[in-house]
């Protein structure tokens, strides 16, 4: 057999988005409310040298970043001082171990958990605002939504069919508070047929567990920590050290919890740069989804909420700003960055323990310029959905009435401001504002809608809010009965069913006829 006639050499050209870990953490940063924020800031001053407070508020860095150095700030052909390269890993190997232990711990409260001015608009619908960092605010507080209402809130988007909405819902009820499914599919079939359910099939429960896996926080609806790690990792983009992290998690995980990182090297046949990376992928997955949900409650539950926008209304125009009294203004050290200047404009002439500090400078400033930018970016996408928020919602910003919100999904907003519709439910998860008439979350804007009897789309918050003051201004001696509330409502030009209404009336904390009746 002639071998050479069966080898041959093919090039394809293939396109793949790849992301930075900065781009990455700018992600998360986007999900972080405002007193998230202030720890989160707190953490990276205390773990980056190279990071300080600017009590001057000067904005420039001091640091000529190159775009190209964040990502490949060690790809130098000409520098033959590899081994001073390696002495410099053991700072970032030893975060990651770290990480790791605190990741596998018993224990685990391991969370990723940033630009600090004051924003204002000057625009023809927004105007001007003057800020004053003392001024009082009266902050009345929102409804605790927990976790599950969080997912509900998300099932709009994904799926039409009433069947399978109704699938979700009830295998969302078997979520724990941590976003683990407590039982399986064929558990969950067996609970099925033993109500009387017998309509749906295993496949049904598959995509519905399926589209709750697609859900945000990415690893909710896991049955384990191993699926819930690769569900998050195969949100990431499509490239080489994801696939290898998903390996890893796949078929190593022992090994990883074990710390035997030569094993897994040798059999994936990595590279120490390539292990590096997947190691720092894996160390910033979410061993607990749900559980950072349920963490960031106490703004709730604490009695003082702290909102991460004010919006108010004078003289016809919108005020809108960020909550960024306590976030501090922040700079590169300028040390640091002459330090990385000098080692990027001199490597070839300076000695080994310069290198050795150019080097260990030059990765500090670099995380803390794009520490500083994504802080940028995340208060420019945060003013920019708020802006269109209130723009698509200004009757109800103005007078507060819930009938009054129109209906609005996150597509809506994602399509206004030209993000997608992942970073706009990052942005309005856990986020509060307060207003001239409340604070609210920001999920409270977003709603579905229904068709009433005129052929006109409202919003299923409005029905809500419709039914709720039909029940406050009820006869309590002769409570109306859910059948008698679905005859109003149909009249009112709201079309709605009784389960509907059922299901509406427990979502707002209101019992049936019998326990509201007084005497």
């Amino acid at each position: 057999m002639d071998l050479n006639n069966n080898l041959s050499l093919t090039q394809t050209l293939q396109q793949t988005t790849k992301l930075s870990p900065q781009q990455i953490m700018g992600m998360k940063m986007l999900e972080l409310p405002t007193l998230e924020l202030e720890e989160r800031i707190e953490q990276e001053l205390n773990d980056n040298p190279a990071l300080e407070i600017d009590d001057d508020t000067a904005s420039d860095t001091g640091y000529e970043d190159e775009s190209n150095d964040i990502e490949n700030e060690n790809d130098d052909n000409n520098d033959d001082d590899s081994d001073d390269y390696n002495s410099n890993d053991e700072v970032t190997n030893n975060r990651l171990e770290e990480d790791l232990d605190t990741y596998f711990s018993d224990d685990d409260d391991y969370y990723q958990s940033a630009d600090n001015t004051n924003y204002q608009f000057d625009t023809e619908f927004y105007g001007q605002r003057k800020l004053n960092d003392t001024e009082d605010r009266e902050m009345p507080l929102s409804s605790n939504d927990t976790f599950h209402d969080y997912l509900l809130d998300q099932i709009g988007t994904i799926t039409n069919s009433q069947k399978q909405r109704k699938l979700v819902e009830y295998i969302i009820g078997n979520i724990d508070d941590d976003g683990f499914l407590t039982r399986d599919a064929h558990r969950i079939e067996n609970d099925l047929l033993f109500a009387g359910q017998s309509d749906y099939t295993s496949e049904d429960i598959e995509q519905a567990i399926e589209i709750i896996q697609s859900l945000d926080p990415a690893g909710v609806g896991a049955t384990d920590l191993q699926q819930c790690m690769i569900l998050q990792l195969k949100r990431l983009p499509k490239e080489k050290k994801t696939e290898d992290a998903i390996k890893i998690v796949e078929k190593y995980l022992e090994e990883l919890k074990q710390k035997h990182y030569y094993k897994i090297q040798k059999r994936l046949n990595l590279s120490d740069d390539e292990l590096k990376q997947c190691l720092d992928l894996i160390s910033h997955l979410n061993p607990k989804p749900g559980k950072q949900w349920n963490a960031s409650e106490y703004e709730v539950n604490s009695n003082v909420l702290v909102p991460d926008f004010y919006v108010t209304h004078k003289n016809g125009y919108w005020e809108i700003t960020l909550n960024n009294d306590n976030i501090p203004h922040l700079r590169v050290n300028k040390e640091y960055s002459q330090w990385a200047n000098n080692y990027k404009e001199n490597k070839s002439t300076i000695n080994s323990a310069e290198k050795e500090t150019g080097r260990f400078a030059q990765k500090y400033v670099n995380d803390a310029v794009a520490f500083i930018k994504n802080i940028d970016d995340r208060n420019e996408n945060l003013l920019k959905t708020m802006k269109a928020i209130v723009k698509a919602q200004e009757q109800f910003f103005l007078i507060g009435d819930d009938q009054l919100l129109k209906p609005l999904v996150l597509k809506d907003i994602a399509d206004k401001v030209g993000l997608d519709v992942s970073t706009i439910s990052r942005i309005s998860r856990m986020k509060y504002v307060t207003t001239d008439v409340g604070t609210f979350q920001l999920k409270h804007f977003f709603s579905e809608s229904m068709i009433d009897n005129e052929g006109t789309q409202i919003s299923t918050r409005s029905i809500k809010s419709a039914l709720q003051d039909l029940v406050n201004k009820e006869d309590k001696s002769k409570p109306l009965t859910d059948e008698e509330l679905v005859d109003i409502m149909t009249k009112q030009g709201f079309p709605i069913a009784r389960r509907t209404v059922a299901k509406y009336r427990l979502q707002l904390n209101i019992p049936v006829a019998r326990l509201r009746k007084e005497k």
